[in-house]
């Protein structure tokens, strides 16, 4: 491997070399082939550069989240009924949001890094849906407003083969932007439907839709749509969203209509009984 500078950038470029003989051992000259890989070299080093600095924001994003906590559970204590205290509160309770929205940012850059870095590692077993959302819901209730979100699963559902911590994943993303992009006292429905060997489930709100322009880009990475009355993010949720149902070997799309709302499907395979 060789490095060739130039004023404005530098070039990685794999080199390897072989002689070339006749057929009775005669060496006759050598033959070179060079492959620009600066594009693979600077993905590797982004991929580096990201695991560092999530690594490094962890622990104090902890100590701010925790002190924050702390320092809530401890006005509370006091009691003391008066404006400021109701501000000191409010402004708690800020932080703690600020330091989750941090925190997810966190996990997004890191499952970016193992995404694009191939790394992705899948630890399926069966996962009975039926059981699982329930669940699932109960322990995402500080991250979602689960009094929004119903529940409709059809009475014969083969459990899937999934990574639980991933199908976690896949649900809090699409879950956390159907409800932040809809009215808040509209309902989100689940339904969950099992067809042709695949598990079926759709995630419908009532918000206010994506333009038509915007559907076929909507999963790339780092897109976002330009809407002043949208919450600003980073655009990686729905890009690691569909490479993580696509790892599972299922596939991911959207209906939508402006002001009319969205519905997001995705399927995964189903365990398949044995004969």
């Amino acid at each position: 491997m060789m490095v060739l500078h130039h004023p404005e950038r530098s070039f990685w470029i794999l080199v390897s070399a072989a002689p070339v003989h006749t057929p009775y051992g005669r060496f006759l000259g050598a033959v070179a082939t060079l492959c620009d890989i600066t594009p693979l070299h600077e993905l590797q080093e982004q991929q580096i550069l990201l695991h560092l600095v999530s690594h490094d924001l962890r622990s104090p994003l902890s100590i701010i989240n925790g002190y924050a906590y702390l320092m809530e559970d401890q006005i509370n204590e006091i009691g003391m009924a008066s404006s400021l205290t109701a501000n000191l509160l409010d402004s708690l309770q800020q932080i703690q949001h600020g330091a989750l929205r941090m925190a997810k940012i966190i996990e997004d850059l890191t499952e970016l890094a193992r995404i694009d870095g191939g790394q992705v590692q899948l630890k399926r077993e069966p996962v009975a849906i039926a059981s699982f959302l329930p669940d699932f819901l109960q322990r995402a209730a500080m991250v979602l407003d689960a009094s929004r979100i119903q529940l409709e699963i059809a009475s014969e559902v083969s459990p899937v083969l999934a990574d639980p911590d991933r199908l976690e994943r896949i649900l809090t993303n699409l879950l956390s932007n159907a409800l932040k992009f809809s009215t808040p006292d509209t309902p989100v429905q689940v339904c969950v439907c099992q067809q042709d060997g695949e598990l079926r489930m759709s995630i419908t709100d009532q918000g206010r839709g994506i333009p038509p322009n915007d559907i076929p880009l909507l999963f790339r990475r780092f897109y976002r749509i330009k809407d002043e009355h949208r919450a600003k993010g980073i655009g990686l949720g729905l890009y690691i969203t569909k490479k993580l149902v696509e790892a599972h070997g299922g596939c991911i799309w959207v209906e939508s209509e402006v002001e009319q709302g969205s519905t997001f499907f995705f399927t995964l395979p189903v365990v398949r009984e044995r004969t």
